[in-house]
């Protein structure tokens, strides 16, 4: 059946649904107390039991549209404030096989930040992931997203989630959305969330602009953190190439806008703290064609920030960007 949409030409499918289809790549290293000296140093190493963080492994460009650092949140105790400004603590240096280093000395991460209109001055419950172009999806194809909780306060709380877009014929708003009970405790499960309103496929034909999602807690006492800063997730798509290769990536890596302090524990003396991921957009893209390779390091360079005693934090960096598509509005 051809829908009214696209009456000469049939339905967009493989990379026809998208003129940018999204693209990322998200990788971290594990700071103990053993390794958290100052001027200690850290090749970024890829997920997935990949040695390189970023290669182009399609046959096609990608292009790098933002860059961004960030340490996991942590709930403060007194005294712990030496966690504050992770970025103006840490180093990064950042290499293209095509063109060399972007920088060929080390810069404190908090240099790079490009972005700090996208940072919230305040809680900040939900976030909103922006497609790079709106996206076509037929009645039948079904995305899925599957979300991990990395903190075990994860366990009282619901997520909310919906994508957003418009009808192709109409353009009236659509929005299919959905509640996932308690995420489950930290490492150990994994829920998919269907975006199928219960019918088991796509309601209907629609081009979809964004996602959203946002936890709420069963309870009234749910604000010792950003909630959904302790979220990973991995999108399945019906259509076009994957987003990733197969990694899992933190919501931290894809919202629109990123909290400018991490909460910390309500019962102590510092109910936040003052570390903002850092985002990175370029003038114009990384360009990285087949084969290309995208490398980053990074140095410690203030060893108070790192006294971990018995605990560790994951220092991340994201590559966010686009595949190109083969969509061409008519």
């Amino acid at each position: 059946m051809i829908r009214p949409a696209f009456p000469k030409t049939g339905v967009p499918v493989g990379r026809q649904i998208a003129s940018k289809i999204p693209w990322w790549s998200s990788s971290k290293v594990n700071i103990v107390d053993a390794s958290s000296g100052g001027g200690s140093e850290f090749p970024i190493p890829g997920q997935a039991n990949r040695e390189i963080f970023a290669r182009n492994q399609y046959a096609w460009p990608l292009h790098i549209t933002e860059i961004r650092m960030w340490t996991t949140p942590i709930t403060l105790d007194t005294g712990r404030s030496s966690y504050w400004n992770s970025m103006k603590k840490t180093a990064f240096k950042f290499k293209s096989s095509r063109h060399g280093y972007l920088n060929s000395k080390w810069l404190p991460g908090m240099c790079f930040n490009t972005e700090t209109d996208r940072h919230l001055m305040g809680y900040q419950n939900g976030i909103v992931f922006t497609l790079p172009a709106d996206m076509y999806l037929s009645v039948g194809q079904t995305p899925l997203v599957e979300m991990h909780a990395l903190n075990t306060n994860l366990d009282s709380r619901y997520i909310q989630t919906a994508m957003r877009g418009y009808d192709p014929t109409t353009d009236s708003p659509i929005v299919v959305n959905g509640r996932l009970d308690t995420v489950g405790t930290a490492a150990t499960q994994a829920i998919v969330f269907a975006y199928d309103d219960e019918r088991d496929q796509s309601v209907r034909d629609m081009w979809v602009r964004d996602f959203t999602f946002c936890t709420v807690s069963h309870d009234s006492t749910g604000y010792s953190r950003d909630p959904w800063a302790n979220i990973s997730a991995r999108f399945f798509m019906a259509e076009g190439p994957h987003w990733c290769m197969e990694e899992i990536t933190p919501f931290t890596g894809l919202a629109d806008q990123v909290p400018a302090f991490n909460l910390g524990d309500e019962n102590s003396y510092e109910t936040y703290y003052p570390d903002p991921p850092v985002i990175y957009k370029p003038v114009v893209p990384f360009v990285l064609l087949p084969g290309d390779l995208f490398t980053v390091e990074a140095k410690l360079l203030d060893s108070t920030f790192w006294n971990l005693s018995s605990e560790s934090i994951d220092l991340w960096v994201h590559f966010r960007g686009y595949q190109e598509g083969t969509y061409h509005a008519s």
